[in-house]
Formats: C-alpha cells, structure tokens, sequence
C-alpha cells in the first residue's frame, strides 16, 4: 500500500529523531512505517532547483529509515486537551549519514535556552503541513513567527493560567503565517551563535490556522534536555 506523510520530526543525530508523542495515538488509523531524511519535494526523486546562474542542481536521494523504538514522554495523555508533555523520540533502525542535505539540527545548551527572550525572538517552523489552501503541501515550506508571551495564548484559547505549563511556547499571531495540520512534531528554530538550534516541537494550535491574534503552541524543548539525554543514554547502553 502507498504510504503518506503524517508528522514531522528533527534528526539530533545520527540514530534519533525528536517529534511529538500526540503523532502516535493508538486509535489512530495509520502505523508508523519509516522516517524520511533529506526529502524536499514529495513528487521529484530526487529534488532539483535551478540555481541563480540557472544551472539545475540536484541533491542526493532522500533515505527511508525504520524505526527501532517509539520513546513517547511517559506523563503524556492523548486525553489530555491541554498536550502536556507532547514530546517523543524515535529510535532509527540505521546510522543517518551526513549529507547536503541530511544533517542532525543543533539542540541547545541549558545555559542557551535559559537567556532566550521568547518574546524578542523570531522563530522559524517548518513543514510539509497544510497550506492557506487547505491541502497539504508538496515540498517543504518554511515560515517565521514571533515569540509570544503564555498570555496570548491564553487570550486565543480563551482559558486560565493553569491550563499551559513552563514546558510550552506561545508562538505567531501573525495572520496568514502558522503551522498547521500535518505539521505537527516538526521543529519550531532559532538561531543561537550563529548556529539553527531545535526550540520548539509542534504541538497544536487553532483549527483555522494563520488567524491573526491567534498563536499555536510548542512543546519546549529546553524543559526536557534531561529527558531526552537520558533516554538516549539508556538506549546506548542497549546497543
């Protein structure tokens, strides 16, 4: 049977991709088949673009990757309204080389992640998500979005101070410019010494996505350095 893009995800290195747990709810109707690096455009093999002196420039082959493992965060709940927690990491069956254009995304230091002013920040999401048309897209699209204080969410969403956590970024607002279905999991980027660094996982948003004055929300990853480190540990040791 042909297989379809559902959520994005970020390589970290050479065996581990972060992306959010809600991607994988038993009730869902479809499994999990491979991970693809290095893909652009979902119906060129490979992906071509005419560069400025218009020469045709090709990359290599994208690359399909089992998955050996699906850690998802042990206190996420699919019942869960708020997404509490809505991070995962997947387990590749092989070593992801490096390539023009399969590389790991930098993940930041505690000390970086602790002097990020959210709301002085542009941020950059991207994915193979929903476009203003309401289809998904077939190639890879980016965006950038402004940090936003939890209140703005909360003013979006409508609900009180308990119902986001430190472990969640408010982000957008702007019209016309969001992630959106089939983005979820996918990285949510800034650039911190001059380097691209993994802030943010897609976690969920409106259902009218680019609404003006209303952001979606992103699993923080600076809250779960520790977890994530830990569980790639455990792994290694098993190896």
């Amino acid at each position: 049977r042909d297989s379809k893009f559902q959520c994005g995800g970020s390589l970290i290195s050479d065996r581990y991709v972060v992306t959010a747990a809600h991607c994988f709810n038993s009730n869902n109707k479809w499994k999990l088949n491979f991970v693809r690096l290095g893909e652009w455009d979902l119906d060129a093999s490979p992906d071509c673009k005419v560069d400025s002196a218009g020469e045709l420039r090709c990359n290599e082959l994208h690359q399909d990757f089992g998955v050996s493992k699906i850690i998802m965060h042990e206190e996420f709940s699919h019942s869960d309204r708020k997404k509490q927690n809505d991070i995962a990491i997947l387990k590749l069956d092989g070593q992801a080389p490096t390539t023009r254009s399969i590389a790991p995304i930098c993940v930041p230091t505690q000390e970086m992640v602790d002097g990020l002013d959210i709301e002085r920040t542009r941020f950059d999401v991207a994915g193979w998500g929903l476009t203003e048309e309401r289809v998904k897209s077939k190639r890879k699209l980016k965006v950038d979005l402004p940090g936003q204080g939890i209140s703005s969410c909360m003013k979006a969403f409508r609900v009180d101070s308990s119902f986001f956590t430190d472990s969640q970024l408010c982000v957008g607002g702007e019209k016309g410019k969001d992630s959106c279905r089939g983005d979820s999991g996918g990285p949510l980027m800034a650039v911190m010494r001059n380097r691209w660094h993994l802030v943010g996982v897609v976690s969920f948003g409106s259902y009218y996505c680019g609404t003006k004055d209303v952001p979606a929300i992103y699993t923080r990853v600076g809250s779960y350095l520790g977890w994530v480190a830990g569980k790639i540990e455990l792994e290694s040791r098993g190896d």
